[in-house]
């Protein structure tokens, strides 16, 4: 699709931005993991790590309860793990990450945003303590975290299922 897309009209190949809530947010971090030199940078709402979502019986197109629930946890190394079987062999740039979830999420599990920071921070080698943080930002009850130039958490206290898009954010990290 995306390969259509900067054939077909005339997109430029080094601005290729994916965003996505809920399913469109676990459907980035799969994008961003299965095709990273297509695209520039990330910016996903309410999701989960790569791969998480497998159901327990093996199924792709079937809820997982534990993954939902938080339950599926595991240390960075095992996240990176997953991205990097996703496209085995791949040692090019991968896109920019900015994941954004709701405290108060009862669908995707808040720990799910642990899970992605984790898997992420691992991808780039960076760590998971923020290079820095800022308090109500992009808005009251938000704080946003950054690690590195690389990986972005935005935390939205208070905020449920699905964290409301910020497109100004968003279009300000794929550097529009």
């Amino acid at each position: 699709m995306i390969l259509y897309a900067i054939k077909t009209y005339d997109v430029d190949p080094t601005r290729v931005y994916v965003t996505g809530g809920s399913s469109g947010a676990m459907m980035s971090n799969v994008l961003a993991a299965t095709y990273p030199e297509l695209i520039s940078a990330v910016s996903l709402y309410s999701g989960v790590a790569a791969g998480c979502f497998v159901s327990a019986s093996g199924g792709v197109d079937q809820w997982n309860n534990s993954c939902s629930g938080g339950q599926s946890q595991a240390p960075a190394e095992k996240w990176k793990q997953v991205v990097l079987d996703m496209y085995p062999g791949y040692t090019g740039p991968r896109p920019k990450m900015q994941i954004w979830h709701g405290s108060a999420d009862a669908t995707l599990a808040p720990q799910n945003y642990q899970e992605e920071i984790k898997q992420w921070t691992a991808v780039f080698n960076l760590s998971q303590t923020a290079t820095s943080t800022v308090q109500n930002n992009p808005k009251q009850g938000y704080t946003t975290s950054n690690y590195g130039e690389w990986v972005q958490g935005i935390y939205a206290q208070g905020v449920g299922h699905s964290v409301p898009a910020n497109l100004t954010a968003s279009e300000i990290w794929f550097g529009l």
